[in-house]
């Protein structure tokens, strides 16, 4: 109770035994009050009549304004209208140390409205258990055997709902329910291919794969009893079903001899084939290192590369071509890890040129240059390829291509390579490379070219994603420098980031570079050209390109230097942090069809730029204002970025023969399937007839 103002002789009442929240009852207060003939609290009534001043008398409390005659009683223990009587739900009837009005149930003291332990729910709100406050009406039911939600009723999800035997929560140490729903699943139930967890492990559809040819039944491996026979295997004249398809020895391959079952040891197998021979090679590990040894024939893993594997053991190069193979030779099949050497740590041709096929190149180290695959003086055509997660101490973590090499490189993925130079790719003394249909992503090079660097050499790619590549100094994405030329067309450079200049493109010593139809997007560079930077005597033409969202200190978009010359065309440049261009060569928006719009990209809402999706949405304003004399496959004038002109319907990176939708908007999952396009160009088991 409040003094009110009161003169002295008042006091704080001292309160009772009570719950937090809850009136409880108070002490009386001091009865002193020096004249019971004044008004001393202001509310109209005195004690004792005569009233001086005026008031009535009647006044039970006169130093506290709210207690007096015909005041409205309140729940705080006290006589507020001074008739001599507390009201009932004034009183504690169960003794508790609640008044009935601040009590559920003022004949029952375990019923109260204090919250004891913090949940927000007191017994009188219906908690069952106000010592544990994960339990209340509100709480979610957990597997530990209690009422969490106070409803009164054993938990659904500690029930056996399907009758199978197994409750859901397994409590009492029992094997838990995945699906009490269905009866049919709960713990050693049989796995079937059904696309659930029959079994509870929690895999869905794994079934062993008993011979080990890295496809399961649900898989559709077809005899899961033979190696040999397998969804992903080759097929081979042998009068089985080898690749699951219904039939046996169509377009088979002749297998002339096989490891382990005429040979033990693959570098056995070599020595004693003739030219033109396949040998074919079961699923397992194989040991290395392996010399081709001139032989002009085909070594073939049948089940594919993920069961077959070749292990150089960290003794040397895995596999070695130096003896003039030709492209009859073909490595085709195989994972290729484990390989240490100087030039080439998996697999190393010198003066050959070897067909590579299917193959997956990881985990190697070379001393000096490719740490994947080092090529020198060769014409190797390689298709179908992951080269991931290899080093160099030197240059081209992934790929190093010299001694005047002319190469083919099409539907690879280079990724997580690390080197001095180049971190993905090194193409340099004389050397040229078409490389169609790749992926060059997260690598990283602790100097110059994160993803690519070509140097004295000459390099076309065609749609090629350059991502979330990393320089420690220049050219995050793509280095080209010293005579070197590189014409790319339909190509994504997104997310890449150097520490110096050029975080997507870097260009330096009479170097060049023509792009048409390039999304140059969110790149990053430490000081200047976030998207392209073109040193002195370097030049970059390019057309119908995109260039924006890039950053760098100088010149966010494009940066030029000294005597660089820049020649651009129906381009677009916007969201270039701190400008779209500077330099020594002036911005060209406004002149030769080039434009400052908000390019209208379909996504690009995940945190890095080389996950957004490139594609323009229909109402982008980059659609159809590129060049005038460039057509889109509809006939259509061009669109400008990576998925305009006459190469946008090509994109195959998957290499599943389905090409990635290339029109603009959302992928029409009623027409393209029709017309075969793709809808996830990363995936080659989902296309229009599987998934799209």
């Amino acid at each position: 109770m409040s003094s009110g103002g009161v003169g002295a002789g008042w006091r704080s009442w001292p309160s009772s035994a009570g719950g937090a929240g809850c009136p409880a009852i108070p002490d009386r207060p001091d009865e002193s009050v020096d004249d019971p003939h004044h008004d001393w609290d202001g509310d109209g009534f005195c004690e004792e009549e005569p009233c001086v001043g005026g008031g009535e008398p009647g006044d039970c409390d006169d130093g506290a304004a709210t207690i007096f005659p015909g005041a409205d009683e309140v729940c705080d223990g006290l006589d507020s209208d001074c008739d001599g009587e507390l009201p009932a739900e004034e009183l504690d009837g169960d003794q508790d140390g609640f008044l009935g009005c601040a009590e559920c149930d003022d004949h029952d003291a375990d019923l109260q409205h204090d919250d004891a332990d913090g949940d927000g729910h007191s017994t009188c709100d219906g908690d069952c258990d106000d010592g544990d406050p994960a339990v209340h009406p509100e709480a979610a039911e957990t597997c530990n055997g209690l009422d969490d939600d106070c409803d009164g009723l054993i938990p659904d999800d500690e029930r056996d709902d399907d009758g199978d035997g197994f409750e859901e929560c397994g409590i009492d140490g029992a094997e838990a329910d995945c699906d009490d729903g269905d009866a049919a699943v709960h713990p050693g139930a049989v796995e079937s291919c059904n696309g659930l967890d029959d079994d509870c492990d929690p895999s869905t559809d794994e079934e062993a794969d008993s011979d080990g040819d890295g496809a399961s039944l649900c898989d559709g491996d077809c005899d899961d009893g033979d190696e040999r026979v397998g969804a992903d295997t080759v097929e081979t004249c042998d009068g089985l079903d080898n690749d699951c398809d219904g039939e046996s020895d169509e377009e088979c391959v002749d297998c002339g001899r096989w490891v382990p079952d005429d040979h033990a040891a693959v570098q056995e197998a070599l020595d004693s084939a003739a030219d033109g021979e396949t040998i074919c090679v079961a699923p397992g590990i194989h040991a290395g290192p392996l010399t081709w040894g001139g032989f002009e024939g085909r070594l073939l893993g049948v089940a594919g590369p993920g069961p077959t594997v070749l292990d150089g053991g960290g003794m040397a190069t895995t596999v070695t071509f130096s003896d003039g193979e030709g492209p009859e030779a073909t490595l085709a099949g195989f994972s290729v890890v484990g390989g240490s050497g100087d030039n080439g740590g998996g697999i190393a041709v010198v003066d050959s040129s070897p067909t590579l096929q299917r193959l997956i190149v990881l985990g190697n180290e070379a001393a000096f240059n490719g740490g994947g695959i080092s090529l020198s003086g060769s014409t190797s055509s390689l298709v179908d390829l992951r080269i991931e997660d290899n080093i160099a101490d030197g240059d081209g973590g992934g790929l190093h291509v010299d001694g005047a090499s002319v190469v083919t490189i099409g539907h690879a993925r280079l990724a997580r390579n690390q080197a001095e130079k180049g971190g993905g790719i090194r193409l340099t003394d004389g050397s040229e490379a078409v490389i169609a249909n790749a992926v060059v992503d997260g690598n990283d090079a602790s100097s110059k070219g994160g993803g690519i660097y070509v140097y004295d050499a000459i390099a076309t790619l065609e749609r090629v994603r350059i991502t979330g590549n990393a320089a420690g100094e220049d050219g995050g994405g793509l280095r080209v420098r010293s005579n070197a030329l590189a014409t790319i067309t339909n190509a994504i450079v997104a997310g890449n980031a150097a520490t110096g200049d050029g975080g997507g493109v870097h260009l330096v010593g009479f170097a060049e570079v023509v792009m048409g139809n390039v999304a140059v997007v969110g790149n990053e560079a430490g000081t200047s050209g976030g998207g392209i930077y073109v040193n002195t005597s370097s030049t970059a033409a390019y057309g119908n390109t995109d260039i924006s969202a890039n950053a760098a200190a100088a010149g966010g978009g494009v940066f030029t230097e000294g005597g660089a010359t820049l020649a651009a065309t129906r381009s677009n440049a916007v969201a270039n942090t701190p400008n779209q261009y500077d330099g020594a060569v002036g911005d060209p928006t406004g002149t030769f069809g080039n434009v400052m719009h908000a390019p209208g990209y379909l996504d690009t809402g995940a945190p890095e730029p080389a996950d957004w999706d490139l594609h323009l949405a229909a109402d982008s304003d980059l659609v159809d204002i590129g060049s005038t004399d460039l057509t889109d496959p509809d006939g259509t004038r061009s669109d400008i970025g990576a998925y305009g002109g006459e190469g946008a319907g090509a994109w195959d990176l998957d290499n599943d023969g389905y090409p990635e939708w290339w029109q603009p908007g959302e992928y029409d999952p009623t027409t393209y399937p029709a017309e075969d396009w793709d809808c996830d160009d990363t995936d080659p088991a989902v296309h229009a007839d599987q998934g799209c």
